[in-house]
């Protein structure tokens, strides 16, 4: 019997030991509920006007900026301003030497001139060739008709025609001449606006108020076109 009851003696033994563990463990401290504290640092503040710095790193550029450059080939003759003065708008920067464009203004001008007077010489030149045109066809059949009466030479004849064809061919001229003027004196008109415009140009003016950023030339400076200033 005892080999049956063994495994109830164990299993007796062990739930007896577990009960006797129970009974003898310690107590443990009642757990006291406490309430959560959150640390924070308190800094005592002033009122007043504070502004932030910061220290930034970069490059400034300005929203409208130009190169003045001379129009035309001349010397530099003066130079009103340095590097960073502040200009008002309209005020003057510099001066090309006026001996340097005024020439060419003063051609493109008579140019011009000239020009028109070719066409009032042109206009009284034909009217004046046109007459000699009328004579020579005059002289033509003149000298036909003598020769149809067996009085004159045919070589009269024909230096009447050589005539008459020297006359058309001068009277076309000046026609083709006439006809091409208002072409031409829009092409001198034109070179004389380029000529004031230069002109006009060779004091050079700030467009607007602004700061001058780097001045490359000095007084007596031979400049080419669109060389900066």
């Amino acid at each position: 019997m005892l080999p049956r009851l063994l495994p109830f003696l164990i299993l007796a033994a062990g739930i007896g030991g577990f009960y006797l563990l129970k009974i003898t463990r310690p107590a443990p401290p009642p757990v006291v509920v406490q309430e959560r504290i959150w640390r924070v640092s308190v800094t005592s503040v002033t009122p007043a006007d504070h502004r932030p710095v910061l220290s930034l790193f970069g490059r400034v550029e300005a929203p409208e900026r130009i190169r003045a450059a001379a129009p035309v080939a001349g010397r530099l003759l003066e130079m009103r301003v340095h590097d960073g003065e502040r200009v008002q708008s309209g005020a003057l920067l510099a001066r090309l030497d006026p001996r340097d464009v005024q020439p060419r203004l003063t051609k493109a001008r008579a140019e011009v001139e000239k020009q028109q007077l070719r066409l009032l010489h042109d206009q009284a030149a034909l009217a004046q060739e046109r007459e000699l045109l009328r004579l020579a066809e005059v002289a033509l059949e003149r000298a036909g008709a003598v020769q149809a009466k067996n009085l004159g030479s045919a070589s009269s004849v024909d230096e009447a025609r050589q005539q008459l064809a020297r006359a058309r061919l001068a009277v076309t001229l000046r026609e083709q001449s006439i006809a091409e003027h208002p072409a031409q004196l829009a092409a001198l008109t034109a070179t004389l606006a380029e000529a004031e415009r230069d002109a006009e140009r060779g004091e050079i003016r700030a467009p607007f108020a602004a700061r001058i950023g780097v001045v490359e030339a000095a007084a007596g400076d031979q400049l080419q076109p669109n060389q900066t200033i």
